[in-house]
């Protein structure tokens, strides 16, 4: 039998990396992570306004000549620690990069040493060769590198070329979803310190566990380590947190999101969140009994295989053992949290039935005193007192096009969320000078509103309705 070495054409493999589907969400989650694995503290991305260029710059380890030619190979080989390594196959530079456009330049610095790679799809499909170029950085190279990374002493500055496969209408819808993946792909890094800034715009932490509210009650907090048989090491650490988040009230918990959506397992390799609120077979199923539970798995690239994770590290299927030990671990607990949820809602629904609703009884009193979270005006109505609470709230709403406000009840209070986002509020209240006296009367019509129907016992499920003609009728006139 003859054996023979076979060598993939370059220019059709590329083609084809180029063409793979890959997300530009996921590709930028991607080039994070090598930064990440370099020990960045700070990473800057600037996306142009034409979204022809995507700057990277991070504050890490950089790159050894030797070390960017690895870089720049498919499957090159691994330069950092493989136990706390976010990558996966050595895959991620390159694929991400090309996913966006053709031509990567990377300037690097360890070691007092400013080196240069490019890799450009065009040259390697016109000789048909695996081929980069590698030199030191021209003077200006230096500036842009020292520029972008704030004279840090090593670093590395991916700069993307010539983009024609962004999948957004324009810069500012990229940013957004950019900036709202990178904070809950990475809240675990960022509450830890690390800096990551998209187009001047600083990521913040969002931790779906609510693990800055003291509030948030701990049910399973436990390491458990996991046979293997691949690999040097012949056990590997699996991190269980299992949280049921506070309870802030039927509307409140609406507004967060605190629902069926999103409870569930977390699932984090290496403190990279890669798969969110999902259901486990045989361990865990969703259910509106366990809206505020949510559990967090937290584990390294040595349980890969066991946790089921493929190169794209964006979905999990956990073999057989690992099923077997969530169910030891989790399932008393579980089992536990929906019987206390039983018993809530038994509670709850039968000092309903002993309690008069507020807003279509005009004999009952409803008061609700003023907390830290903003202030609280109180209305008379003969012989009633309404509380409407306000209260801005940029991230219930996420863009200009959802509606003005939302008029909620949470127990005896009624909530108006005003949408800082949405275009009338922008043009009328924050960026004029009367704003503040615009949006007094815009209140003052909201609480006359709901005395009217408390007074006359509408149900509120009409004043929500009516308050949204409200919103479209005003922004309708803008």
């Amino acid at each position: 039998m003859k054996e023979e070495n076979i060598i993939p054409e370059a220019g059709n493999l590329y083609s084809a990396l180029r063409n793979s589907g890959y997300s530009n969400i996921a590709a930028m989650g991607d080039l994070i992570d090598n930064s990440l694995d370099a020990g960045a503290r700070t990473i800057r991305i600037d996306i142009s306004e034409d979204m022809k260029q995507i700057f990277l710059s991070d504050d890490g380890v950089g790159m050894s000549m030797e070390t960017l030619n690895q870089a720049l190979k498919l499957g090159g080989r691994k330069v950092h620690d493989n136990i706390n390594d976010l990558g996966k196959y050595g895959l991620g530079l390159i694929t991400a990069s090309i996913s966006m456009g053709p031509k990567l330049r990377v300037i690097t610095r360890n070691d007092g040493q400013t080196s240069v790679g490019i890799f450009d799809v065009a040259e390697v499909c016109d000789s048909n060769k695996f081929v980069a170029s590698f030199r030191e950085a021209s003077e200006s190279e230096v500036v842009s590198f020292d520029y972008r990374t704030e004279n840090a002493k090593s670093g590395t500055v991916l700069i993307i070329e010539n983009c024609d496969k962004i999948q957004f209408t324009n810069v500012r819808e990229f940013i957004e979803e950019l900036i709202k993946y990178i904070e809950t792909a990475f809240w675990a890094f960022i509450r830890d310190g690390r800096t990551i800034i998209v187009n001047d715009q600083t990521a913040k932490s969002k931790d779906p566990l609510y693990g800055f509210d003291e509030r948030t009650q701990v049910r399973v907090n436990k390491t458990v380590s996991i046979p293997v048989e691949s690999g040097d090491r012949k056990e590997e650490k699996l991190e269980i947190l299992a949280v049921m988040l506070p309870d802030f009230g039927q509307s409140i918990n609406r507004s967060l999101r605190i629902n069926i959506e999103n409870q569930g397992f977390y699932v984090l390799r290496n403190n990279r969140e890669i798969a969110p609120a999902v259901e486990i077979i045989d361990v865990f199923k969703k259910h509106n009994d366990f809206n505020r539970l949510r559990i967090k798995l937290n584990f390294g690239p040595g349980l890969d295989e066991e946790m089921g994770v493929n190169y794209t590290k964006h979905s999990i299927s956990p073999n057989k053992k690992i099923i077997n030990v969530l169910k030891h671990e989790l399932g008393d607990e579980i089992t536990k949290i929906r019987k206390e949820v039983k018993e809530k809602q038994k509670k709850d629904k039968e000092k309903k039935r002993k309690t008069n609703n507020p807003f279509t009884n005009p004999e009952t009193t409803i008061r609700q005193p003023a907390t830290s979270n903003g202030g609280t005006t109180e209305l008379t109505s003969g012989q009633q007192n309404v509380i409407i609470k306000e209260v801005n709230v940029d991230t219930r709403f996420k863009t200009e096009n959802d509606k003005l406000f939302d008029l909620t009840k949470s127990g005896d209070c009624a909530l108006v969320w005003y949408n800082g986002a949405n275009k009338f509020y922008k043009n009328n209240i924050a960026e004029k000078e009367n704003g503040a006296e615009i949006k007094k009367y815009m209140d003052v019509l909201l609480r006359a509103l709901v005395e009217a129907s408390v007074k006359n016992n509408i149900p509120f499920e009409v004043v929500e309705k009516i308050s949204e003609d409200i919103s479209s009728a005003l922004e309708k006139s803008e």
